[in-house]
C-alpha cells in the first residue's frame, strides 16, 4: 500500500532525496519549498507582501548545514529507543520555536476545558 508524503524543503538537499526515495518505491508525495526557484514565478499577491518580505530577510541568516551530519541525526533518530515525534535539525529556528511552542502550550490549556468537556 503506498503511502502519502509532506515534505517541505524538497527542492534540494535531504528534503529532495526523501522525495526521491518515496517516489522511487510508488509512494506519492506533496513537496514544497519555502525559498527557491518557484517563488521566482509564482503570482506574486500584494497582501503576502510584508510575509514575503519578512521570509527573504529570514532566509539570509541561515547558515547552510551538513546534509551527511543531518543524515547522521536522522538515523540517530530512527534508532532511539523512544525517539520524539519531531525533532529539528539545522539552526533556522533554534531561536524562535520555544516561543512557538510556549504560545501553542498556552493555547491548548485555555482551551483544554472544551477538550475534556469532548469527552462527556
Amino acid at each position: 500500500m503506498s503511502k502519502i508524503w509532506f515534505i517541505t524543503g524538497a527542492s534540494r538537499g535531504l528534503g529532495r532525496d526523501f522525495a526521491e526515495a518515496a517516489v522511487a518505491q510508488g509512494d506519492k508525495v506533496v513537496a514544497t519549498e519555502w525559498a527557491g526557484p518557484s517563488l521566482a514565478v509564482a503570482e506574486m499577491i500584494p497582501a503576502y507582501d510584508p510575509a514575503r518580505i519578512a521570509g527573504q530577510e529570514f532566509a539570509k541568516t541561515i547558515v547552510p548545514g551538513d546534509p551527511a551530519a543531518a543524515a547522521r541525526g536522522v538515523v540517530e533518530v530512527a534508532n532511539a529507543e523512544n525517539p520524539p515525534l519531531r525533532v529539528f535539525l539545522g539552526n533556522a529556528g533554534l531561536d524562535w520555536l520555544p516561543g512557538i511552542y510556549a504560545d501553542r502550550l498556552k493555547t491548548w490549556g485555555e482551551w483544554a476545558d472544551l477538550s475534556h468537556r469532548a469527552l462527556k
